[in-house]
């Protein structure tokens, strides 16, 4: 949890990183908004078309599928937002990342992927994204919504140390092996996913998230821990 407070902290009394949580946060706000407007356009249509079969005008039929949309979007929107979060996160906040290293006294990495491991990382992000997303959002209510937490953690842990890890040269699947043995890696993930799962709150505090997240791998990297 140190980190997560840490990254915390760091947001709101270092004014310096603030321009550059701004911009990524409209863009992830944009994402969710986009998702959920698709999500609209697809599900009550075909809500209204299963329902004319039972002699629901179209309008009504309309209505009833937005209402269901809602009412799910509402019960997964942390899910949801979690998951666009993954797919996009190292390009959302990499300058973030950047400069939470310089505020820390330290030059950022430079070993960037070439842009064909980037598409493969991306397209790896896509389809374990998806995957996990889709387990949790239908199993998460499982033991207590412990499931839940434990995915959107794990999620969130490499969402937010993306950026500082692709820095190094380092892909989704090394990644994951390099974050488990972050120090504090776990009360971090525990903490993050379970905000991570709190609408609104979620977008809100993303860039505390990455800030903490950079701070963890680069302590790990000079060996300490804060």
């Amino acid at each position: 949890m140190r980190y997560l407070a840490f990254g915390l902290g760091r947001l709101f009394t270092d004014h310096r990183l603030w321009p550059f949580a701004v911009g990524p946060l409209i863009r992830a706000a944009g994402l969710y908004a986009v998702a959920f407007v698709v999500g609209l356009l697809v599900v009550a249509p075909l809500v209204s078309t299963l329902l004319a079969g039972w002699g629901v005008a179209q309008g009504w039929g309309l209505l009833i599928g937005g209402l269901a949309f809602g009412l799910i979007w509402v019960l997964a929107s942390g899910m949801i937002f979690v998951t666009l979060c993954f797919f996009f996160s190292s390009l959302l906040w990499d300058r973030l990342s950047e400069e939470t290293e310089r505020s820390l006294g330290h030059t950022p990495a430079r070993c960037p992927l070439s842009r064909g491991r980037q598409r493969l990382d991306l397209v790896a992000r896509i389809v374990v994204g998806f995957t996990m997303g889709l387990f949790g959002t239908l199993f998460g209510w499982a033991f207590a919504g412990a499931l839940a937490v434990a995915v959107a953690g794990t999620m969130a842990l490499l969402d937010t140390t993306s950026s500082a890890l692709s820095r190094r040269g380092l892909t989704l699947g090394p990644q994951f092996r390099r974050v488990c043995r972050l120090p504090g890696a776990l009360g971090f993930a525990t903490g993050v996913g379970l905000l991570s799962l709190v609408p609104f709150l979620n977008l809100l505090l993303l860039p505390a998230f990455v800030i903490g997240g950079t701070r963890m791998v680069l302590d790990g990297e000079r060996g300490e821990s804060l």
